[in-house]
């Protein structure tokens, strides 16, 4: 293994790395949900070595509070506020 792998692959040892499935539970969608996101170039940051997939978990919670939203707020008529 090159060196540069081999930091990559000490990288997402541990707790932080998932599994595509791992990941996918996280983010509450399908395993095939992410791969085709992969595919299409959106999504969570993920980390290819070989033929394998890893999600890092820190990476998919930043992603995640990238895509938080605060509620609309509602007027007395109802109606969102503009």
């Amino acid at each position: 293994m090159q060196a540069n792998q081999s930091a990559t692959a000490s990288s997402v040892t541990g707790n932080d790395r998932l599994s595509p499935p791992d990941a996918a539970a996280l983010i509450g969608v399908r395993p095939r949900t992410l791969s085709d996101w992969r595919s299409r170039q959106f999504g969570p940051s993920f980390i290819k070595l070989s033929k394998h997939v890893y999600y890092r978990r820190s990476e998919i919670e930043r992603w995640l509070t990238e895509r938080e939203r605060a509620p609309a707020t509602v007027t007395s008529t109802g109606g969102a506020a503009t």
